[in-house]
C-alpha cells in the first residue's frame, strides 16, 4: 500500500515538473510579445475645474500616455456640488479614483477618514519632487503630519469686473480699494450705466472672514465666534444695506436660478443687458480665464481685489488644488508618477494650468510669466504684483459648519436687500443665531 501511494506521488511530481518545463521552454519574454497581450495599467483620474478647460486637461492625459506606454488615464471631471457628491459615494463604496484633484476644504474631509495615501516615503525617495514649491504651500497638504496631496498652484480673492461697462461709465477701479470706495464705484457704474452690482452670495462667508482678517479678527473662534463685538461685522451688512438704499444691487434672479455656480454661467459674463447681467461679481483669480473662455462677445474682464478697509491685512492666497492618491489604489508608484509629471514638466502644465492659477512650481511659473495668452497674464500679474508681497499667512480651511453660517448670511442679507432689517440688526442677528449650534 505505501509503495502505491509512493509511486502514485512520484508521477505526480514529474508530471507537473515536465509541465513547468514545457511552459518555460514555450514562454514568450514580454518584450517579444503582441501589444494585446501586454498588460496596460488603468488609472483612474478625477479632475476638478470647470468643464471649459476639459478638452486641454484631456489633451494633457493623452501626451503622458504617448510618452509612458503601458499607462492608460481615464478621465473624468466636474465642478461644483455634482463633482462632490460622486467622490462621496465612490469613497462609501470604496471605489475612489486612483488619482483626483481635491481643493483645499474637502482635502481634510478625505484624509479624516484615511482615504488618502500618504506621499511622504515618494517625496522622501525623490520620485515626487517638491522643489520649487514654497513650503508653507506644500504644508496646506499635510495632514496628521503626512504630507496627503500636492499643490497644484496658488489663487488669491478676486473682484472680476467687464472692462467695457466700467469705461463706459468713466471710472478706474483701485487695487486694495476700500468698502467705501467700492461702494461709490458700484453707485457711479449704475447712475452712468444702470448695470448693477452682484454682490455675494455663495462667496458671503469669504467676503466677510477676508473684511474681519483685515481687522485682526477671526470669524471663528476656539469654541464660538472669533470677534467678540457683534458690530465688528457691520461694515460688512452695511454694504448690503447701501446698495439697497441706493437702488445697484443686482436682483439675484434676475438672471435665474442653475444648478451650477460656475463663472461662465453668471450674470458677469452672460446675460445681454442691464436688466440680467451684473458689471462685476466676487470670485478667485482662477476664475479670470475661465470666465474669459465661457463669457459671450464683447465681454472683456479685468481683475482687481475685494474691497476691504484693510488690504494689506486682508489678502491671502491659497492652493487652487492638490494631487493626491486614493489610499487603496492598486497603482500607488504610478500614480506617484504622473502627479511628479504634472506639477513640473512644461509640456504637462502648459495644458492643465489654464483654471488652476499660478504654478506652484516656482521654475515653471517664471516661466509661465512670457508664454501665455493675455488673460493668463493678467491673472498672472495680480497675483504676481498686489496679492504676493502683500499675503500674509494662508488661513485654515474652512469648518464644517461654513454651510450653515453661509446659508444665515444668504438669509440675512435678503433681508436687508428687501428692507425688512438694518444692517446694525443684521449684525446682532449673527452674532446670535451663528452659535447657537454651537453651545
Amino acid at each position: 500500500m505505501k509503495k502505491t501511494f509512493l509511486f502514485a506521488v512520484l508521477l505526480f511530481m514529474a508530471a507537473m515538473f515536465a509541465a513547468i518545463i514545457y511552459l518555460f521552454l514555450h514562454m514568450k519574454p514580454r518584450d517579444q510579445m503582441p501589444e494585446a497581450e501586454k498588460s496596460e495599467k488603468k488609472l483612474s483620474f478625477s479632475w476638478m475645474g470647470d468643464n471649459v478647460f476639459g478638452a486641454d486637461v484631456q489633451e494633457g492625459l493623452t501626451s503622458y500616455e504617448k510618452r509612458h506606454p503601458g499607462i492608460s488615464l481615464s478621465l473624468s471631471y466636474g465642478s461644483d456640488n455634482g463633482y462632490w457628491d460622486r467622490l462621496y459615494m465612490a469613497a462609501a463604496n470604496h471605489e475612489l479614483p486612483d488619482l483626483m484633484v481635491l481643493d483645499y476644504l474637502h482635502l481634510d474631509v478625505f484624509a479624516k477618514k484615511n482615504q488618502l495615501f500618504p506621499l511622504d516615503s515618494y517625496i522622501t525617495s525623490g520620485r515626487i519632487s517638491v522643489e520649487g514649491i514654497d513650503p508653507m504651500l506644500l504644508a496646506c497638504g499635510q495632514f496628521g503630519g503626512r504630507q496627503v496631496g500636492i499643490p497644484i498652484g496658488i489663487k488669491a480673492p478676486a473682484l472680476l469686473y467687464n472692462e467695457a461697462i466700467t469705461a463706459q461709465a468713466g471710472i478706474t477701479l483701485r487695487d486694495g480699494m476700500t468698502l467705501s470706495e467700492f461702494a461709490l464705484d458700484c453707485r457711479r457704474v449704475y447712475n452712468q450705466t444702470r448695470y448693477k452690482t452682484l454682490l455675494p452670495e455663495e462667496q458671503s462667508l469669504n467676503l466677510l472672514s477676508y473684511i474681519l482678517r483685515g481687522e485682526g479678527k477671526n470669524v471663528f473662534g476656539e469654541n464660538g465666534p472669533g470677534y467678540e463685538d457683534p458690530m465688528d461685522t457691520l461694515p460688512f451688512f452695511e454694504l448690503y444695506e447701501t446698495a439697497s438704499r441706493e437702488g445697484w444691487a443686482f436682483d439675484r434672479n434676475a438672471f435665474g436660478r442653475t444648478e451650477s455656480d460656475s463663472i461662465a454661467e453668471s450674470p458677469l459674463t452672460s446675460g445681454n443687458g442691464p436688466s440680467n447681467m451684473s458689471w462685476c461679481g466676487f470670485y478667485h483669480s482662477n476664475d479670470l480665464v475661465t470666465g474669459q473662455k465661457g463669457a459671450k462677445t464683447g465681454v472683456e474682464l479685468a481683475i482687481t481685489t475685494w474691497p476691504s478697509d484693510h488690504f494689506d491685512r486682508s489678502i491671502f492666497y491659497v492652493p487652487s488644488g492638490f494631487y493626491t492618491i486614493a489610499a487603496y489604489t492598486d497603482f500607488e508608484q504610478e500614480c506617484a508618477n504622473v502627479i511628479n509629471a504634472f506639477s513640473h514638466e512644461q509640456i504637462h502644465l502648459d495644458k492643465i494650468m489654464g483654471g488652476k492659477g499660478l504654478s506652484a512650481d516656482k521654475s515653471y511659473r517664471r516661466w509661465q510669466m512670457g508664454s501665455v495668452d493675455s488673460m493668463k497674464t493678467k491673472e498672472m500679474e495680480y497675483l504676481e504684483n498686489i496679492v504676493l508681497p502683500k499675503a500674509g499667512k494662508i488661513p485654515s480651511p474652512y469648518r464644517a459648519e461654513n454651510d450653515r453660517l453661509n446659508t444665515l448670511l444668504i438669509r440675512l442679507e435678503n433681508d436687508i436687500l428687501v428692507g425688512s432689517i438694518t444692517a446694525r440688526e443684521a449684525a446682532e442677528r449673527f452674532y446670535d443665531e451663528a452659535w447657537t449650534a454651537e453651545k
